[in-house]
């Protein structure tokens, strides 16, 4: 995910870095070209917008909806079972 922002972008044949609020209408704006017909790259734009713009946020999207947390831990709980 790139945040507010954040985006670090290399432009042109010598690979110049651009950071900041330009990197991150950069990479927006490939997005948006790619995008298949006019109505969706104008929905986008306005959606992106606004959420730029606005500071509420919706609710995170979970991929896991039956894990609550994730133990980061749990690799290395395996090892040492391992060793035991």
């Amino acid at each position: 995910m790139i945040g507010h922002n954040a985006a670090v972008v290399e432009v042109g044949e010598h690979r110049h870095q651009l950071t900041g609020p330009i990197a991150f209408a950069d990479c927006l704006g490939v997005h948006a070209v790619l995008l298949p017909t006019t109505l969706a790259k104008i929905e986008s734009l306005v959606d992106w917008g606004w959420d730029y713009f606005s500071t509420e946020r919706g609710d995170p999207v979970l991929d896991r909806p039956g894990q609550v947390a994730i133990d980061w831990n749990e690799d290395e709980q395996e090892v040492e079972q391992q060793r035991m």
